[in-house]
């Protein structure tokens, strides 16, 4: 099983990487793996977003593979529509502007009266999609469907896949996928509309999987870059006289980053995985690390809770660079170096231990 390298700068291994995950469920239904068309978030990206942009597209393409895989979510899906819930992991957030859907309705832009304020985003990198098939053959993938009636079943699949990773839909995902697991059999597999609903809880899933990688650095860095896009949005929302959501605010704070997350760990992340896992069994396992332990909900609590976590007072004898000195880690039950935690949690550079210590000290 390949797993795709999500940091890696090489554009021609980015679109094989993204390709490995169709070969996986039988490339023969595809397309051709010369086929450009893959390559198109990188040649139509028009923003440099630091987190919606191709490395979320691969890294949430690689997140559905595993959830149809090792999940075996897939045993319920045709072909085509395993093909479109991935494509639908490619494309999902193409053109993102960097800003979200409440930014479009308050601004009421154009996109936002076009789709009546519903999904507005999602809906408009559903378009540009199809757009895109039709206007540049060199990008046309959809035509290497040669039936009518394969490529209407791949666009509303794909649609709604896509139209699930609107967060609006959270909380209608969550009740709906207890309400699967309450029954003896959680999916009729003839049913389309349960099949539009695995399709979509997956990629929903994957979307927000970010908190669940298990190195933690990773996750930190998925965090800053998409707390960096919040904190631009809020800059142009008070320059253009809009209301701030309370959680755009202050995300210059490392403090406040780490209650951001810890909020959307416990409150959308963990509920949405623990049922999705009571859905598909094999994700047990991999899921206890992730959720059970509360790997990632323990590091973030490090930050706005350090003398919870600290056992030790941290010495920093004259002469010695404090950065190379130990914490003890009660909720890790390991001990980490302390550049290690600077480069995950502070990307301004500033020394974590010193705050640490000071914190220690002031409490002493």
């Amino acid at each position: 099983m390949r797993v795709c390298k999500l940091f890696c700068t090489d554009t021609h291994n980015r679109k094989h990487e993204s390709l490995a995950v169709m070969e996986r469920h039988n490339k023969d239904c595809y397309y051709d793996d010369d086929d450009e068309s893959t390559t198109k978030e990188e040649k139509t990206d028009r923003v440099l977003c630091e987190y919606h942009n191709w490395y979320h597209a691969i890294a949430c393409s690689h997140s559905v593979f595993m959830l149809l895989s090792v999940g075996e979510a897939d045993r319920y899906l045709e072909k085509t529509e395993i093909f479109a819930c991935l494509m639908g992991a490619l494309i999902h957030d193409l053109d993102h502007p960097g800003t979200n859907n409440d930014f479009e309705t308050k601004r009421e832009t154009s996109l936002a009266a076009r789709y009546e304020n519903d999904a507005v985003l999602e809906r408009h990198s559903i378009s540009e999609t199809f757009v895109l098939c039709e206007d540049d053959p060199e990008l046309d993938w959809l035509s290497s469907f040669r039936d009518e009636k394969t490529r209407n079943h791949i666009q509303r699949f794909l649609t709604e896949s896509v139209l699930a990773t609107d967060p609006a839909r959270h909380a209608s995902i969550v009740n709906k996928a207890l309400a699967h697991s309450r029954q003896d059999c959680h999916f009729d597999i003839e049913s389309v509309e349960d099949r539009l609903f695995i399709c979509g809880l997956v990629l929903h899933c994957a979307d927000i999987s970010n908190p669940s990688h298990p190195v933690f650095a990773v996750a930190a860095d998925w965090a800053i870059r998409v707390t960096t896009e919040f904190s631009r949005q809020a800059k142009k929302e008070r320059a253009l006289g809009l209301d701030v959501a309370e959680f755009m605010e202050g995300l210059d704070s490392q403090y406040k980053i780490a209650k951001l997350q810890i909020g959307f760990f416990r409150f959308m992340v963990k509920p949405l995985f623990k049922t999705v896992a009571k859905l598909f069994p094999n994700l047990n396992e991999p899921f206890l690390v992730a959720f059970v332990q509360f790997l990632s909900e323990r590091r973030w609590d490090f930050i706005t809770h350090p003398l919870r976590h600290v056992r030790t007072e941290v010495h920093m004898p004259k002469g010695l660079n404090p950065c190379g000195q130990k914490l003890v880690v009660l909720g890790l039950a390991t001990r980490h170096t302390v550049p290690a935690l600077q480069d995950a949690y502070d990307p301004s550079g500033a020394c974590l231990v010193c705050d640490l210590a000071a914190n220690v000290r002031d409490a002493s």
